[in-house]
């Protein structure tokens, strides 16, 4: 079902505290892909710090059509810019450019954004990079 979804059928929106246990159940999917653990309470409790935090500022949520959450993109204020702890889409709705639109959504802030990519996964940790009108 979801492999015959296009970049359509997922809307984009602002993230809020709403979606805080639907990212962090995301996360915890994807655990096995990223520098993550949340194994004990106490890394759980601090993701959730962090992951609420996020969604109170520019953090994005994509959906699909029955307002499932797809993928996110967390951000908050960093210094000159936005840090973008992580952001990542569950494995059923890669490979149509859904990352890709949420990382725009941080690029059209036009601030300085710093993020660490690691590879292979759709998923992004503190790289400083320049975002600018031209890129």
């Amino acid at each position: 079902m979801f492999g015959l979804m296009n970049q359509c059928d997922i809307r984009i929106r602002k993230a809020s505290l709403d979606d805080v246990e639907a990212i962090l159940k995301v996360l915890e999917a994807l655990s096995d892909e990223i520098p993550i653990k949340m194994d004990k309470e106490e890394s759980r409790q601090a993701l959730c710090k962090i992951v609420a935090e996020c969604c109170e500022q520019s953090s994005w949520v994509a959906l699909d059509k029955a307002d499932n959450l797809a993928g996110f993109q967390l951000s908050k204020n960093y210094d000159d810019g936005f840090m973008l702890p992580y952001g990542g889409v569950l494995p059923a709705h890669r490979k149509r450019g859904l990352f890709s639109r949420l990382l725009s959504k941080a690029k059209e802030l036009k601030r300085t954004l710093h993020v660490t990519v690691s590879t292979g996964c759709g998923f992004c940790r503190f790289w400083r990079g320049e975002n600018s009108a031209r890129s």
